[in-house]
């Protein structure tokens, strides 16, 4: 069960790379979109394994309290996840990327939450990095590749808000449970 909850952690992850892949138009800048994919891709494994490696450094000093710091850091995660879903159902949080720059910034600026977890996940035991590490790669690519066949379409947009929202709804049942019956 345990690893069910990473693993949809893990995918909520990956979904929040839709909103910037809508803005890339395959069309006109298919180099761009192949660079988008395989960056999305890159900064969200690093991110991820960089915030995985501070958290067995740093979060032993929480070893009392530990719970509560997983439950409060997943429970804003799917707060913030449910408040975007209301905008990129409305078209507001796409972007309209036409360079390298601009997408470097949106790929880094959404995975802040990648990062979060991976610090958090310090919590989960017996989990292997690999594993989650070439998970997330697998889903962010997949992920990413699909938002920009999509392209920017108000059934993506729909799409999109209806994965933020669950993924928001998934990680504060995921906080509760696992910061306060399983960890």
């Amino acid at each position: 069960m345990l690893e069910v909850f990473v693993h949809f952690i893990l995918f909520f992850l990956a979904i929040q790379v839709l909103p910037i892949a809508y803005g890339i138009n395959r069309r006109t800048q298919l180099g761009l979109s192949m660079l988008f994919v395989l960056a999305a891709t890159a900064v969200s494994g690093f991110v991820f394994w960089g915030g995985y490696v501070i958290g067995n450094r740093i979060m032993g000093l929480t070893s009392g309290f530990g719970h509560i710091v997983f439950f409060v850091g997943f429970f804003l995660i799917g707060i913030r996840m449910l408040m975007e879903s209301f905008n990129i159902r409305k078209g507001e949080r796409t972007y309209a990327i036409e360079s390298i720059q601009p997408m470097f910034a949106a790929i880094v600026g959404q995975s802040i939450n990648t990062f979060l977890a991976g610090i958090l996940l310090y919590y989960i035991p017996e989990q292997s990095i690999s594993i989650l590490l070439v998970s997330l790669m697998i889903l962010v690519f997949l992920c990413s590749l699909t938002g920009i066949l999509v392209g920017r379409k108000r059934l993506g947009f729909v799409t999109a808000s209806l994965l933020y929202f669950m993924g928001g709804m998934g990680m504060v049942v995921a906080s509760v449970y696992l910061g306060f019956f399983v960890l």
